[in-house]
């Protein structure tokens, strides 16, 4: 029963996403927003399916808010972190290089991440709707890798056009933990292949877009979910790491080259290059230094090194400007330190609050069934995912991401359904820890002397 049980899982989450036209939102603008299908299939794209669907969901944001979910969810300190860092972005914009193109990417790309973060918040007030949301991940991850593979994994471009190999090594990263968390709930052997299938092509994708910056954070999740899933047997922990392995000896000449330059980072022009990251990030702090309270403005970076660097006023025309290659960099730039603040502290928000409800979650895994065990192995998930995202982010410009709404709404969605979880399994009478029965020694009385 058990086994048809966890078989037709996904079947009865297709089912009640038919069902409800909010649900089909919800994973439509997901598909779209994040893994953009809409771009890889060209004859839909015509029929702007996207803006169908963003429509939709403002509709459904406005008209259905579901005011007592949606402001629970905004309560969590990494959403609302998120809010303020916009505001305060949206304040900075005023003293920046450009104001006029800081506020046309406030208006065009954040607003819409906003409400985008808002329905999402909205709309996954239950468990049912968060595990649409993390299958419609999953899914447009299979899809996206499938697409990838069979173009055969170009460096030079991808299938999405508005992504490089480093944001789709990122996408693949962050979505890896999720379809393990799928494949552990399965219970058949066709079920459990195919997402292990998944999972393999996942990881062969970042590794075979030689993005150095993805291999390194494909390796930080696995370390990671070696030494947290202590509930899966080390044979099946360690099974990802010696397939990895065992891939890298057999990785094509100039992905092993790619990646052996890891190895050699002092000739790198990363390092050695005025256009390479480390010059730019020093570059990036003299501009903090500068401009220390509201920044340059957002997506005013390039300005800054076209019109401030040394290196700009030196070759002129001919220095090439360039993005930060960092979000934490771009972030302390262009918002000052105060945004730079926010973003760290939102970031280090989500991953201490996911993972502290992951273990508060340990204590209920017997008395709280198969979703206790769902729920805690999910938190461990999220947890590998926001560190893959941290990591990532080291090396790509990710604020803009609609991926970084995704994952706080994920985030987001976890916490809350755990905390009423929690509270639901407390009313019913269970006890959050079995308390030891503590042996009290026998008191011995001394019995007065009677003389006779």
């Amino acid at each position: 029963m058990r086994g048809r049980e966890g078989a037709t899982r996904i079947a009865e989450l297709v089912q009640k996403a038919v069902r409800d036209p909010r649900a089909v939102v919800l994973v439509g603008i997901i598909l779209a927003y994040v893994w953009r299908f809409h771009i890889l299939v060209p004859t839909v794209e015509v029929f702007r399916f996207s803006a169908i669907l963003t429509l939709s969901s403002w509709a459904f944001l406005f008209l259905s808010p579901n005011m007592g979910r949606l402001s629970a969810a905004l309560r969590v300190p990494f959403i609302w972190l998120y809010f303020l860092l916009l505001m305060w972005a949206l304040l900075g914009h005023l003293f920046g290089l450009d104001p006029a193109r800081s506020l046309e990417v406030l208006q065009d790309v954040h607003l819409r991440n906003a409400l985008f973060l808002l329905f999402l918040l909205s709309t996954m007030t239950s468990f049912a709707r968060l595990e649409m949301a993390l299958a419609a991940n999953a899914l447009g991850a299979a899809v996206l890798a499938f697409f990838y593979i069979k173009q055969g994994t170009p460096t030079l471009w991808t299938p999405v056009r508005t992504y490089d190999r480093n944001d789709l090594a990122l996408l693949f990263n962050m979505s890896l933990p999720i379809v393990l968390w799928f494949l552990g709930l399965q219970k058949t052997t066709r079920a459990k292949f195919g997402f292990g299938l998944a999972a393999a092509a996942l990881g062969f994708c970042v590794v075979m877009s030689q993005s150095r910056g993805g291999f390194l954070g494909l390796a930080a999740i696995l370390l990671y979910l070696i030494f947290t899933e202590r509930g899966v047997p080390l044979r099946y922990r360690l099974a990802p790491v010696f397939a990895f392995a065992a891939g890298l000896m057999l990785l094509p000449a100039e992905v092993s080259d790619r990646l052996r330059t890891l190895t050699s980072l002092e000739s790198d022009y990363n390092v050695e290059s005025a256009t390479g990251r480390m010059e730019i990030w020093k570059r990036g702090m003299e501009y903090t230094r500068d401009h220390p309270i509201f920044g340059l403005g957002l997506t005013n970076f390039p300005i800054a090194e076209a019109t401030l660097s040394d290196e700009a006023r030196q070759f002129g025309g001919r220095w090439k400007a360039s993005v930060a290659h960092n979000s934490y960099m771009e972030i302390l730039a262009e918002t000052g330190i105060p945004g730079g603040m926010l973003y760290v502290g939102m970031i280090g928000a989500m991953f201490v609050l996911v993972f502290h409800r992951r273990g508060q979650l340990r204590r209920w895994r017997r008395e709280g069934g198969e979703r206790a065990v769902a729920l805690f192995r999910l938190g461990n998930a999220l947890s590998a995912s926001i560190l893959g995202f941290a990591f990532g982010s080291f090396f790509l410009t990710t604020f803009s991401l609609s991926l970084l709404v995704v994952l706080l709404a994920l985030s987001a969605g976890f916490v809350t359904n755990a905390d009423r979880a929690m509270a639901g399994w407390r009313r019913g009478g269970v006890p959050r820890r079995r308390r030891r029965k503590v042996r009290r020694a026998p008191v011995h009385t001394e019995r007065p002397l009677v003389l006779q």
